[in-house]
């Protein structure tokens, strides 16, 4: 009898070590093999050491986009937070984003140190620091702008510097409607050409072509432009 309950443990020793033998193997050969990438995201832990965030943490990714097949916009960061359930997600260390225009070229290259999406409601936020480059060379700084996909327009809903080829204009409160290259201000506004200045309100303002309409308007003109400009008349 002792005899064979020996031979029956030894033989559960001889089973087990073949399947760890099995798994390790096979594991291997999936790192191993081409085109296999060791996992990069990870699970949040709690502070306190209790039960763990119900969050993924992915480093280095690309978040992208598509609207109808095409890329609507994407965002290169360092580290994105992912909710279990959620639509929602966070990022931090963004390196760029890019919006591209209806037939797939990127218009609008924005930096930033922050940047939220939803892919849901198809919009994107970024934040702190923010620099918006576009196409036409206009260039935005401000601290949050919100790009909203079924309007085609950043929002800029602070205070905010808009300078293209030769005009720069602050002011609170920015859209910027990017098919149409077209900035709308409704708040007040202060534009500078050279050292001359126009003050007013509901700014209309084409990048493409530097036309503009304004309401309400004062015009403060630099002495010397003005004789300059008399003399050629």
């Amino acid at each position: 009898m002792r005899r064979y309950r020996n031979l029956i443990v030894g033989l559960g020793i001889v089973v087990i070590a073949f399947v760890a033998t099995f798994l390790a193997v096979s594991w291997w050969r999936y790192l191993a093999a081409p085109g296999a990438a060791a996992p990069q995201a990870q699970t949040a832990q709690t502070p306190s050491g209790g039960r763990p965030r119900e969050e993924v943490i992915i480093r280095r990714p690309s978040l992208k986009h598509t609207e109808g097949g095409r890329l609507a916009w994407q965002v290169r960061l360092r580290e994105l937070k992912v909710a279990a359930g959620g639509q929602a997600v966070a990022a931090a260390g963004m390196r760029e984003a890019l919006i591209y225009d209806k037939t797939g070229a990127p218009v609008i290259r924005l930096a930033a140190r922050e940047a939220r999406g939803n892919t849901s409601e198809r919009n994107l936020e970024v934040s702190g620091d923010v620099r918006a480059v576009s196409a036409q060379g206009a260039i935005i700084t401000t601290d949050k702008i919100r790009w909203l996909e079924q309007e085609r327009k950043l929002h800029c809903p602070g205070k905010v510097t808009m300078r293209s080829r030769n005009v720069a204009v602050t002011t609170n409160g920015l859209n910027y409607f990017v098919d149409a290259d077209t900035i709308k201000c409704p708040n007040p506004v202060r534009m500078y050409s050279g050292q001359n200045k126009l003050i007013g309100r509901q700014l209309v303002y084409n990048v493409k072509t530097e036309a503009f309409e304004m309401k309400n308007v004062q015009a403060i003109f630099n002495p010397e432009q003005a004789k300059a400009l008399a003399k050629t008349r």
